[in-house]
């Protein structure tokens, strides 16, 4: 067989232009999501990514292989799933649904040379090659020249494999399961020439790690069934001169060249690694969304090497996880701030899929890269996160809150000063009242309590307040604490929602690691233990640490520590003060604005730079403790 520099085309004129958007659109490793999908759509039991043998030991070329035993494609059904795009993310067939488009987009542009696919349906085999045109740049199939069993020579785009010196294989030998039935789908990724090396992905982008695989599709699967068996090659070192021409497992000397991973998904490293692990579920929003929670006894340590145990936030939809993060400000708002917590905690957040008929839901962007949620009327937009964390916070489990209390209590503690907190509370107090729920026998919402309050008075005060032209008006209220619940249909009280005032926040100091590189302060609106919020002060921060040292230089009598706890109480007070005094603020810009602008990281630490009111303070604080040195 003699090759063509013919090319059947693809069904859309300037289909490269499609491929390469929605290549530059997609993430890394999105070719191997895509391949996962696609062999389980087709029903298969058995996946590899493994590499071609063949032309490893004939011509030292290590070629991307990927296989599967799903439901395989006829041969006059390749070029409808290998040459053809459908429109607006319709499906393009019936068994695979969308086979071979989002696989198509994310290879293609890297496997320039061509995508070798062959087929195996009822003992027969049927080969394809998906490649872009050297002289046109479209992509489309190669054109063969096959001879037939009369010697007549025809151009065909699909055809039996065969043996192809020029390449070093026969493709009819690439089924990489010698005790398997021949029935499924093998693809070889060609690379950018006839000599490319495949097997370490698309090393343009951020691949190009010989256990990438079984990493990416733990992180990115959810639960691989039992009966199924997903399986990766990867070599034991990273440079090509070790891994060898041949195909056996161990070297000349007896060292392993490489194995073969098995994938289970992110589930089984949670679940079945550590039979100690604390789990359970928290609806919220209404049951539009539940978030799964994982909590790892103290002292876990991360031994697989091939997937997360724990420590990460991220979102489930239709058994894949979405926009997983290990960063400390994703738990930030689900009310997890303790570094060593935040390590043993897992939060998966699922959000209802979406349903036209109810009209919200999630569901994937273009690029299956991240959720997108609707909701009814309002525009589609990103997921609630902040709101679905809030309401986990509210509710959040008691393990949990075992967890980071007796993290807490290995810790200094919270810094108290009655004196400075009942100043500042009658300069903001008034101003510092948020929604909730609360108890009332009235109340048209079923909930639990969450913060007891006060019996509160049967008889009403009356306070007379004098004003500037003689007349006095009349304020009465309710004595006590009010008690605030949260929503649950089980519950046994009633709640109603209310504007209530609460007591002033808090403040903490924590280690760095608590924080963003840099940053000096964090607001932690539902910080377990203040239900008030609490603001976290970077006791290990420079600006800290040098004014510290500069007060200690003017206090030598002083014991060293307690001017550093002055100190460092003086930036947390100047913090609250600053959340406090945001409130005021309330109607003349949007609560959003104030909630993730103003009270952001950035904008605290920015709000404590400068030396001259801190120490005023600072030195107020000092005077009153120790007497002055000259």
């Amino acid at each position: 067989m003699a090759t063509s520099l013919r090319t059947r085309p693809m069904s859309m004129t300037g289909v490269q232009h499609f491929i390469n958007r929605a290549y530059g659109e997609s993430a890394a490793y999105q070719w191997v999501r895509e391949a996962y999908i696609n062999a389980d759509e087709a029903q298969a039991t058995t996946v590899y990514f493994g590499v071609e043998w063949q032309a490893a030991r004939s011509k030292g070329v290590y070629r991307r292989l990927i296989a599967d035993n799903g439901i395989s494609i006829a041969s006059d059904e390749l070029p409808k799933f290998f040459n053809t795009f459908g429109g607006s993310g319709k499906p393009i067939g019936d068994v695979h649904e969308n086979f071979g488009v989002g696989f198509k987009t994310s290879v293609l542009p890297w496997n320039t040379y061509g995508v070798a696919v062959i087929a195996y349906q009822d003992g027969e085999a049927a080969m394809i090659w998906v490649h872009r045109d050297p002289k046109t740049g479209e992509y489309g199939l190669r054109i063969e020249e096959v001879l037939d069993e009369n010697g007549e020579i025809s151009l065909e785009s699909v055809y039996e494999p065969y043996d192809d010196p020029e390449h070093g294989c026969n493709w009819a030998e690439v089924w990489p399961w010698p005790d398997k039935p021949r029935q499924g789908v093998v693809i070889v990724l060609m690379g950018d020439g006839p000599d490319s090396d495949t097997f370490l992905g698309d090393v343009t982008r951020e691949e190009g790690k010989i256990d990438a695989i079984p990493r990416f599709l733990n992180g990115r699967i959810w639960q691989i069934p039992d009966n199924h068996q997903v399986t990766a090659l990867d070599f034991k070192r990273m440079e090509k001169t070790e891994w060898g021409v041949g195909d056996s497992q161990y070297g000349p000397e007896g060292a392993r060249r490489w194995q073969n991973r098995n994938i289970y998904g992110q589930k089984y490293y949670l679940e079945k690694v550590d039979e100690h692990v604390d789990s359970g579920v928290v609806e919220v929003d209404g049951g539009r969304a539940k978030i799964l929670w994982y909590l790892h006894p103290e002292g876990t340590t991360e031994y697989v090497t091939v997937a997360h145990q724990t420590g990460f936030v991220a979102t489930l939809y239709k058994n894949e996880l979405y926009d997983r993060s290990t960063h400390h400000a994703a738990f930030w708002p689900f009310g997890v701030t303790e570094p060593l917590v935040r390590k043993r905690v897992s939060l998966i957040v699922v959000p209802t899929e979406f349903d036209k008929q109810a009209g919200y839901g999630a569901y994937p962007n273009s690029t299956r890269s991240t959720l997108l949620y609707a909701d009814g009327a309002a525009r589609a937009g990103d997921l609630p996160i902040r709101e679905w964390a809030s309401e986990f916070a509210d509710k959040m489990p008691q393990e949990i809150i075992d967890g980071i209390r007796a993290q807490r209590a290995k810790q200094s503690g919270t810094i108290t000063d009655e004196a400075w907190r009942k100043k500042l509370a009658d300069r903001f107090g008034a101003r510092w009242r948020s929604p909730r729920l609360r108890v009332s026998i009235d109340g048209s919402i079923r909930g639990i309590v969450v913060q007891s309050g006060d019996q509160p008075r049967t008889v009403r005060t009356k306070l007379k307040i004098k004003r500037r032209r003689g007349r006095s008006r009349t304020r009465t209220g309710l004595g006590g604490i009010p008690a605030i619940g949260v929503a649950d249909p089980e519950g046994d009280v009633k709640l109603k929602q209310r504007k209530v005032g609460v007591a002033l926040p808090e403040f903490d100091l924590r280690r760095s690691d608590s924080f963003s590189p840099g940053m000096l302060a964090l607001w932690s609106p539902k910080e377990p233990g203040y239900p008030n919020g609490c603001v976290l002060i970077n006791a290990d921060h420079p600006v800290i640490s040098e004014e510290i040292l500069e007060w200690q230089k003017q206090y030598p009598q002083a014991h060293a520590d307690v001017v550093a706890k002055e100190v460092a109480e003086a930036y947390g007070q100047v913090a609250v003060a600053h959340i406090a005094h945001s409130e005021h603020l309330r109607g003349v810009v949007s609560s959003d604005k104030i909630d993730n602008d103003l009270r952001s990281e950035e904008a605290l630490t920015m709000a404590l730079l400068g030396l001259w009111p801190l120490e005023a303070i600072i030195r107020a604080r000092l005077a009153a403790k120790f007497p002055r040195v000259a």
